[in-house]
């Protein structure tokens, strides 16, 4: 479905976007949400603006909550203002409860017998795994660590049947 076909018209008026502000993100700059979003204040043609989608919005808030999850803010609230001015101008107002911050404390491994502790370390902190970083729920369960983990485990079964 493309932007023009769902535009909202207010009194028969087309509505366009003319600005994106972000209130509450504390942690996050809104350049950086702003680039998480497909909404934006441009049309295609330089001195246009672009059409009001709520669809697309609707889309850029669950974006908007998911850089919030990858950040370490997990319970992160994301909530929209839309205010359509007499000329169909459009001013979207996104609100932010950012939430506490959660980041990795430590990083243990128990009952490992393949590779030792020190190696485990290394692995979860070239995989972002390690004190102090953002505890994203995608880098918890991405299995990218896992996946590594098999793979040595394979090139050691491997070695052992030589």
């Amino acid at each position: 479905m493309s932007s023009i076909s769902s535009a909202v018209s207010a009194g028969g008026v087309s509505t366009t976007v003319r600005r994106i502000v972000f209130e509450g993100n504390d942690s996050i700059a809104a350049a950086d949400l702003r680039a998480a979003m497909l909404t934006d204040t441009k049309g295609w043609l330089p001195w246009s603006s672009a059409p009001y989608n709520p669809d697309l919005l609707a889309e850029d808030l669950q974006a908007v909550h998911a850089l919030y999850a990858l950040r370490g803010f997990p319970s992160a609230q994301v909530e929209q203002k839309v205010d359509v001015g007499p000329k169909g101008d459009t001013t979207i107002t996104l609100g932010v409860v950012e939430g506490p911050h959660q980041a990795v404390g430590r990083v243990r491994f128990e009952g490992q017998t393949s590779f030792t502790e020190q190696e485990l370390l290394t692995l979860a902190s070239q995989a972002g795994l390690q004190p102090g970083a953002d505890l994203s729920r995608a880098l918890l369960f991405s299995g990218g660590l896992q996946v590594e983990l098999q793979h040595r485990e394979d090139l050691l079964d491997a070695r052992e049947r030589e």
